[in-house]
């Protein structure tokens, strides 16, 4: 089977992580989009044209439209084209992008949009697990790093964890400064727990789910909390047990913080070592490649 992966950009780059994931296990797969990424990742998805799109995807048996960018279809022939649901457009109009996708699957990266999407494949985005583990501290750390502020809930958090310092010893890091994505990696591996989302809702559209920014921070081994709200056991049934610490709302994090903060040394340590573990185990590129091709085999044209 010949795949292609389109996008016009590529949010949290995470075509270029299922492009790796189908290499790692030996596809024939090639990745395009059409702009560049904002953040530098040191490596991205070769970019290209509108104009090209069709001579470079000629060949190819399934293309998976990532982030559902159905206006790139008409660049398209008579490929399998499947929407790999992925975020923000998918969640503000489901019904639009499903009218305009004929593939027998539809593969979603959010645990919310199980109930918007015909037959749903869900399949967590991957990420390179081959990073550096820093030991715990004498001094917790927690982090909070939001790529969009307002989208992440980061007000609430902000002041959750100020009014946390009061009861318990602990540092807080936390910048809303763009910077590359390097530098956000160290930034978050200088940290023991991170923290990444608190918002049930994204412009009236049910949201609360975690994302990239989440299995990036477990793949340096940080202990992260995290929402999965909608998730309705779509992830054990797919993956089996999570590393997460889940909450739904404030009093959630505060429970699940104030159970951490309890603890140091080699509690702490351990946590993370085993959050790295189910990070390689559950998403890094070969068991990601190996699930997505599940999906696919059968899908030829």
């Amino acid at each position: 089977m010949r795949i292609g992966l389109l996008c016009s950009s590529d949010w949290a780059n995470f075509q270029w992580g299922i492009y790796k994931s189908l290499q790692s296990v030996g596809a024939d797969v090639i990745a395009y989009k059409l702009d560049r990424h904002i953040f530098g990742y040191d490596e991205q998805c070769n970019v290209t044209t509108p104009n090209r799109i069709n001579e470079l995807f000629k060949d190819r048996d399934v293309v998976l439209m990532i982030h559902s960018d159905w206006e790139l279809l008409e660049y398209l022939d008579n490929q399998i084209i499947i929407n790999f649901a992925t975020g923000t457009k998918y969640r503000q109009n489901s019904e639009l992008i499903n009218t305009k996708f004929k593939a027998p699957i539809t593969i979603i990266a959010l645990p919310e949009f199980q109930t918007l999407a015909p037959n749903p494949k869900y399949l967590v985005g991957a990420i390179d697990v081959d990073r550096p583990f820093k030991e715990v501290g004498s001094r917790l750390v927690l982090g909070h790093f939001p790529s969009n502020p307002s989208v992440k809930g980061t007000d609430d958090i902000i002041r959750i964890v100020r009014d946390l310092q009061r009861l318990h010893d602990f540092d807080f890091e936390i910048s809303t400064d763009r910077v590359s994505h390097a530098e956000n990696l160290d930034r978050v591996n200088k940290c023991d727990i991170y923290i990444e989302l608190m918002a049930s809702h994204q412009g009236g559209k049910p949201y609360g789910s975690f994302g990239i920014s989440a299995l990036e921070a477990a793949s340096l081994g940080k202990i992260v909390l995290t929402q999965s709200i909608n998730d309705n056991g779509i992830y054990f049934n797919s993956y089996g047990a999570s590393m997460l610490n889940l909450y739904n709302n404030e009093q959630g994090l505060i429970k699940q913080l104030n159970g951490l903060l309890q603890y140091k040394g080699d509690y702490i340590q351990g946590q993370m070592i085993s959050t790295k573990e189910w990070a390689i185990k559950n998403h890094s590129f070969k068991s990601t490649g190996n699930k997505l091709i599940e999906y696919l085999n059968g899908l030829q044209r």
